[in-house]
């Protein structure tokens, strides 16, 4: 494997890297690719943590690794804030990553009463498949949350997870509700799915690039928020638009 740089994945939701298997068969002998996981103390503490304090972690933790340069941040949907901060973290401890790569994440707003008005229908729905799937904790106070919706209108459904998996989700859910992105100075890429019709009203750069100091792009790719990295054709366009960057080594 040369050591042309290292190509470093957040975790998911669930905790797991798995969206990235295809990147890394595409792109593993010629880039140090890694994974990062949770580590056991971080999952026995996540109701306690906000996503700083995880991203804190990471950062000190990618720099004490000493990883090969030009070294690249990447996160898709919910690891695009993990990523995003980390790197911001790495920055304020000196030690910048040379870029954040952010994989369809849209930056949504708060829910306010300002959002429903303007689309009571889309809202209204919501809110009944929450409450059907929810109504025993919400009237009786019993039992975890299986439909997450407490970020805009990200609803997250958890009946398909084993139990352990839901633990991580439920916590990692709440801390990115809780979670506001920073300015960065770390150049970005935002990298978005052409068919993801819930971002079509959305702008080009998802809302990345008002928190970008540093430099900014944005690339499309085919396929929806799922198949743009499931797909094995898919990720060889994103593996492609990586190797670019890699063998740029700087910004035009």
């Amino acid at each position: 494997m040369a050591d042309v740089g290292s190509l470093v994945f957040f975790p998911d939701f669930g905790g797991s890297t798995l969206y990235a298997r295809h990147l890394i068969a595409e792109l593993g002998k010629e880039i140090r690719c890694l994974a990062l996981r949770l580590a056991p103390d971080m999952i026995e503490n996540l109701p306690r943590l906000s996503l700083e304090e995880i991203s804190q972690r990471f950062a000190q933790d990618i720099l004490d690794a000493g990883l090969p340069r030009p070294l690249h941040l990447v996160g898709f949907s919910f690891a695009g804030f993990l990523a995003h901060e980390t790197g911001r973290q790495m920055a304020l401890l000196g030690e910048p990553p040379d870029r954040v790569w952010i994989y369809d994440l849209l930056v949504y707003s708060p829910l306010s009463w300002r959002m429903i008005l303007d689309e009571p229908v889309r809202h209204g729905t919501a809110l009944a498949v929450y409450f059907a799937k929810n109504w025993r904790r919400v009237l009786l106070g019993k039992g975890q949350a299986d439909t997450l919706h407490a970020y805009g209108l990200v609803r997250v459904s958890l009946s398909s997870h084993p139990e352990s998996y839901r633990f991580i989700m439920r916590n990692l859910y709440q801390a990115m509700a809780k979670h506001r992105p920073q300015p960065s100075p770390v150049a970005t890429s935002v990298v978005r799915a052409l068919q993801n019709k819930a971002l079509k009203r959305s702008s080009p750069d998802l809302g990345w690039l008002q928190f970008a100091e540093g430099p900014f792009s944005v690339e499309s790719v085919p396929g929806d928020h799922l198949s743009m990295l499931r797909s094995p054709e898919n990720a060889r366009i994103i593996a492609d638009i990586t190797r670019r960057a890699f063998r740029a080594g700087a910004w035009e």
